[in-house]
């Protein structure tokens, strides 16, 4: 597996989940870019070499069949969300009638089955450029924003704490949001910060206008931000949260990206520091190591996912590389422009092999600029 577009991602255990987008597979045939209807995994527990294409050995593939449907998106166009809690991700978007009804995938017993959500008929669209998370430990997820299937603002709050009864509830109506409105955004990321669900999660807008959602009051507000934050008009970047040692600060790092106002993408790493909320410009010291720009400093990705493994590391899966405007591989399998990415956060250099037992400290360039390690 050597280039992968659009493909949406997510840690269960010590697996790295994705489906949907464009792959570009070699085999005996030659290569060609093309989508698949399969669930991958990728497993994450041990030490192998990373910054070039996925050998078939470490990537397991489950077909998804006619049992379930999922939207496909053009690949230009963010594919549909999914969720996890416990051992089962959900997949979000797809049919064309509004439904109840959500796509699921036990990883335990390897099976896909339909499953029922009470609250409403809200799974319909392929929901286009969302945002959506999901916080594992309490079982609650989030999708929010995008072009599809709301016209206004969205807001939808699933409820997968009893595996036995699944629930939702749409408050994009203002029922469920007391505070500032639901923000309408579009290619945007949502992360979930905090050591629990009440500490809610925060996303940037324009980057510097902080829209902040605490999940127990169902609340949003909005706060200002400082420091130099990501070029403006950035859209289809990804972004990962990490915990310090001390649980006393959080850091949320944006890599990458397509910038609207310059026609161009980004290989930029800020991280926005909370609660200051701060942002700092880490991309002088990632780029140290980033072999993607020592070929060429204008290289750019965006339409990739990110994960954050043992709040640790920032593991990018895929993505469109551009010079400029143009991308530089139209699918095509290229020795430098690896399918996955491994950026360790406390030190913002990019890995050549990963190594799940990495620990994270706060950066340097974090506590030098307001403190705390």
């Amino acid at each position: 597996m050597c280039y992968i577009l659009g493909a949406v991602s997510t840690l269960i255990q010590d697996r790295l989940y994705f489906l949907q987008g464009y792959y570009s597979l070699v085999t005996l045939n030659g290569q060609a870019i093309e989508p698949k209807s399969s669930l991958y995994s990728l497993k994450v527990d041990n030490t192998f070499p990373i910054e070039r294409s996925i050998p078939s050995s470490l990537v397991t593939s489950t077909d998804i069949g006619s049992a379930v449907h999922i939207a496909r998106t053009d690949p230009l166009n963010a594919s549909v969300p999914i969720w996890s809690s416990g051992d089962t991700l959900y997949v979000f978007g797809g049919p064309t009638s509004p439904t109840n009804v959500l796509p699921s995938y036990n990883i335990t017993s390897q099976t896909w089955k339909d499953v029922q959500v009470e609250g409403g008929a809200f799974n319909f669209g392929n929901h286009s450029f969302s945002q959506a998370v999901s916080t594992p430990d309490s079982g609650l997820s989030f999708y929010s924003g995008g072009l599809a299937p709301y016209t206004g603002p969205s807001m939808i709050r699933f409820d997968a704490s009893d595996p036995a009864e699944l629930s939702w509830r749409n408050e994009s109506l203002g029922h469920g949001s007391y505070g500032a409105e639901v923000p309408n955004l579009v290619d945007g990321t949502m992360v979930s910060a905090g050591p629990d669900p009440d500490s809610g999660f925060p996303y940037p807008s324009n980057f510097y206008l902080i829209n902040v959602y605490d999940i127990a009051s169902h609340t949003w507000w909005v706060q200002w931000s400082s420091g130099e934050g990501p070029p403006e008009y950035l859209s289809q970047f990804c972004a990962g949260v990490t915990t310090a040692p001390d649980n006393n600060a959080f850091h949320i790092t944006v890599y990458g990206g397509w910038s609207l106002l310059d026609q161009r993408s980004y290989e930029t790493v800020y991280t926005l520091s909370l609660p200051s909320l701060t942002w700092i410009n880490a991309t002088l010291i990632s780029a140290q190591s980033n072999e993607e720009q020592k070929v060429d400093h204008t290289v750019g990705r965006d339409q990739h996912s990110c994960q954050v493994f043992s709040n640790a590391l920032l593991l990018v899966l895929g993505g469109n590389i551009r010079a400029g405007y143009q991308s530089l591989t139209d699918g095509a399998c290229d020795q430098v422009f690896a399918p996955l990415r491994t950026l360790d956060l406390s030190t913002y250099k990019w890995q050549s092999v990963f190594d799940p037992n990495v620990d994270y400290q706060v950066p340097e360039i974090v506590y030098s600029l307001i403190g705390g390690k």
